[in-house]
């Protein structure tokens, strides 16, 4: 049985018969933090959060680390400062200057977008972890499997690409161990070292920190700390060039809140309500990643008079809660004004989840929040984003089967400011 939770307290199910074979099966998911169930779980993402807050998240030294990012990304979109401005293709640099940030934290590494070897495993990453395709619906619709072309080919692709992101996790894992040093850790893999080595010396049990476990626990950092933020980025500047009034009216508030002399903060965003509601529309109009992580049912349990077996499997289907009308009047209209008070007071919706809820919330939440604002504030204060003449503009997604909603291709006119 596969069931999608669609409302917050009305369930649509989807009921599917699947053969025994189909839960023997191994899952092609591995045991990192985003996947993982079970006390493991709870022990690597609880360990996983507080190291990464002793790293800088929450601190004021992550706005540093950022606004670093973000000053080395705004050389590249505009490396001359031409006032007549520059056509980009808003891709690679933003990936690249939104995972560098989780990646110095997780890895000490840092990495520019014309690194080719880099940008391949990013790639690798995001087309293997993403939390929803056809072929996960499929293991429970055996019967279908015939009739979706190329399905064998992709199970075979998804291999691949999983033996290809491990051994490159594990190259990084291997050259931290022989380089760690136990009284200062550098980065997030060094704790992880650091934790096994302290509980085998102990005689416990340290299976939840062994190197498969640590290896799929930097990929699903990679993805919840970094490929939401740059597909964030990538929409909200789409839709600032498709809505030039309020891209003007974001940058009277960033004007008039940071000024022209100063670099945006962390701080700022509680006087910039206007820039958090476009955000906050973007990410319920867009909803960035339409369907939640699956949670298993553990027991049998009742909920709105439908029966829920143990082991059913359950998916919050957030664009259903982020597109219903009981939910946000009018929901296929882009209107940042749902978010604020008549006096210009933020909101704050419970029914807006773009970072998944309850427990198995997005684990690099706060980063993800902060790095998009940060960019957002940063680059407008910098730059204003038009249309190209003759170019076309499309607010639809993506086709593409996994998980993440994505824009199409585009390009825009980045003109400075001259702020700084």
């Amino acid at each position: 049985m596969v069931l999608f939770v669609a409302l917050l307290f009305t369930v649509l199910v989807l009921i599917v018969t699947y053969v025994h074979n189909s839960i023997k099966r191994p899952s092609t998911y591995p045991p990192g933090i985003i996947f993982s169930n079970g006390e493991d779980w709870k022990i690597r993402r609880r360990f996983t959060l507080r190291n990464l807050r002793d790293f800088g998240f929450g601190k004021s030294s992550m706005d540093d680390l950022i606004l670093e990012e973000l000053k080395q990304l705004a050389k590249i979109l505009n490396p001359s400062n031409d006032p007549a401005g520059r056509l980009v293709e808003l891709d690679g640099s933003l990936n690249a200057a939104v995972t560098n940030v989780i990646w110095w934290i997780a890895a000490s590494k840092r990495v520019d977008n014309e690194n080719p070897e880099f940008q391949d495993i990013l790639e690798t990453i995001s087309e293997f972890i993403l939390p929803f395709d056809m072929s996960k619906l499929l293991t429970f619709l055996p019967s279908w499997r015939p009739f979706v072309p190329g399905f064998l080919i992709r199970q075979e692709d998804r291999l691949k690409r999983r033996e290809k992101i491990y051994s490159y996790m594990q190259g990084l894992i291997d050259e931290h161990r022989r380089t760690v040093d136990p009284s200062e850790p550098r980065d997030l893999i060094d704790c992880y070292i650091i934790e096994e080595k302290r509980l085998k010396d102990a005689g416990k049990d340290s299976s939840t920190f062994q190197d498969d476990s640590v290896a799929w626990s930097l990929a699903d950092i990679f993805i919840a700390g970094a490929e939401t933020t740059s597909t964030t980025l990538r929409w909200f500047f789409l839709y600032m060039v498709v809505y030039p009034k309020i891209q003007s009216r974001i940058q009277e508030e960033i004007d008039n809140v940071v000024g022209k002399d100063r670099l945006p903060n962390s701080e700022d965003r509680v006087r910039m309500p206007y820039t958090e509601a476009v955000l906050w529309e973007i990410w319920r109009h867009k909803t960035i990643v339409p369907l939640g992580v699956d949670r298993r049912a553990s027991k049998d349990v009742e909920f709105a008079g439908y029966q829920i077996p143990k082991g059913t499997i359950m998916t919050t289907m957030i664009y259903a809660i982020h597109h219903d009308p009981d939910n946000f009047e009018h929901p296929e209209v882009f209107n940042p004004d749902r978010f604020l008070t008549e006096s210009g007071q933020l909101i704050k919706n419970p029914k807006i989840m773009p970072f998944q809820a309850g427990r198995r919330q997005c684990l690099g939440e706060n980063l993800a929040r902060l790095n998009a604002f940060l960019g957002v504030v940063y680059l407008l204060q910098v730059f204003r984003f038009e249309k190209e003449p003759g170019h076309e503009y499309t607010l639809e997604s993506k086709p593409r089967t996994e998980g993440i909603n994505v824009p199409m291709p585009y390009k825009c006119r980045i003109i400075p400011r001259n702020v700084h």
